[in-house]
């Protein structure tokens, strides 16, 4: 009997990924933790950091062109043609899922938030758009969902595939919780892969639901990371987790009923790409 494997081009893809991630990554590390000088700068920091988290979108972009396949990785991302239910749910689940947690842990004894006043709400939509760009969605998801998912999806049911990619998704921030000043230096690692690998479910469920929109995925994991911080579900040095544990423990709900309903949606097969080019990539 054959044992079940990987498609080659998804463990291309990961070792890759992680190589040339952890490799910018590494000057911040040795800096932080005073192995070598002068210290690296905030810009440097902030510039290491940015093409760090971009390189899993570069790796996907480099492998699929060497069958041709880059234009259609793209396409995921002008895939905006869809019912405006979908937005709505990108954009206000996530908020509504955290101000759940944020009210339990009011209820619970814990602080409210401070919201900053009216007139510097729309500095929230430049955020927006800078975590967009450099703080992760778009740096990572042509690779993750875009690459990687789809082909994990051949050989795996989804909801198995869904959960490998978090799992690996979760290995690859391992450096930044050596890192002092990120917010994972401030994360039990359990909690952390526990909520990675339930979002990794969810943005599969969008992904998959979507027809393979990577507009709609980036904008949901845009959203989170850009709304984690004003409303305090990432905890600082000294504070509590209880809002941070509070919101992984509903985002594994939601990832649990979409699996336990069934409603993980079909695989996506790349545009332009036939089902034996995604096995031999």
């Amino acid at each position: 009997m054959s044992r079940p494997h990987l498609p080659s081009g998804v463990g291309r893809f990961f070792v890759l990924t992680f190589a040339l991630t952890w490799l910018l990554w590494l000057p911040m590390l040795l800096a932080g933790h005073h192995l070598i000088g002068p210290v690296i700068g905030t810009v440097q920091s902030t510039l290491l950091l940015a093409l760090g988290t971009a390189v899993p979108s570069f790796v996907a972009l480099a492998l699929a062109a060497r069958s041709g396949g880059a234009a259609a990785l793209l396409c995921g991302l002008t895939r905006w043609r869809l019912p405006a239910r979908w937005y709505a749910a990108v954009l206000l689940i996530p908020a509504a899922l955290m101000l759940t947690a944020v009210g339990l842990d009011v209820l619970l004894g814990g602080t409210a938030p401070s919201f900053a006043s009216p007139e510097r709400w729309p500095l929230v939509a430049v955020n927006f758009l800078a975590v967009l760009l450099i703080g992760g969605p778009l740096g990572e998801e042509l690779g993750w969902r875009g690459y990687a998912l789809p082909r994990l999806d051949l050989k795996l049911n989804s909801t198995a595939a869904a959960v490998l990619l978090g799992l690996v998704w979760a290995a690859w921030h391992l450096p930044l919780f050596l890192l002092p000043g990120t917010p994972q230096a401030q994360l039990p690692l359990v909690w952390f892969v526990l909520q990675t690998v339930a979002f990794s479910v969810l943005l599969a469920w969008v992904y998959r639901r979507t027809g393979g929109s990577l507009l709609l995925v980036v904008l949901l994991h845009g959203v989170v990371n850009t709304l984690a911080g004003p409303l305090r579900v990432l905890p600082t040095a000294g504070g509590t987790l209880r809002p941070y544990i509070l919101i992984t423990l509903l985002t594994v709900a939601a990832a649990l009923l979409v699996s336990w309903q069934g409603q993980s949606g079909r695989p996506v097969r790349m545009l332009g790409a036939p089902t034996a080019a995604l096995e031999n990539r």
